[in-house]
């Protein structure tokens, strides 16, 4: 069961966000790629950004119905959101050069 912004917006009492949110056009599909700077440029106050990011860190848009961050293929939460660094590259041996 997919929920709509509505939905998760109530959930984390947020609810009151809901209207500068559809304004800006953004949805569940986006929220977690916004930055503070972005949440200021529709308009949120200071408060209102930071309950919005702590909300979206501790309860991924669609983390409810089975679609979030936890449930793609291969990605760790928060990944793909940019809330965590890559992954470690693998080291490659170097033959030396000089013997």
């Amino acid at each position: 069961m997919s929920i709509d912004l509505h939905d998760w917006l109530q959930r984390q009492g947020l609810s009151h966000l809901e209207a500068v949110l559809s304004e800006a056009g953004l949805d569940l599909d986006v929220l977690g790629d916004l930055t503070s700077a972005e949440l200021a440029e529709i308009g949120l106050s200071l408060g209102d950004r930071k309950r919005l990011l702590k909300a979206v860190a501790a309860s991924p848009p669609g983390a409810e119905s089975g679609e979030g961050l936890a449930a793609q293929e291969g990605t760790a939460p928060g990944r793909s959101q940019g809330l965590l660094p890559p992954p470690p590259r693998p080291l490659t041996p170097m033959p030396n050069a000089v013997r």
